[in-house]
């Protein structure tokens, strides 16, 4: 579950910085939603990871 974490925390650092980089004079009105759906991802990532190690320290 761990692993899970972290590809979930990483990918969510990757589309905030997609999102940055992209060209921000697109016709999707979808990009504006862009930062905010990469932090729940990033948020949903390091909720995750850190369930994981504290059911891990508790074995």
């Amino acid at each position: 579950m761990k692993v899970t974490g972290i590809v979930i925390l990483l990918a969510g650092i990757f589309f905030i910085l997609y999102s940055f980089f992209s060209e921000p004079d697109s016709a999707s009105s979808t990009v504006s939603w862009a930062p905010w759906i990469g932090l729940l991802v990033l948020i949903t990532g390091g909720i995750s990871y850190f369930k994981a190690r504290k059911e891990d320290t508790m074995m």
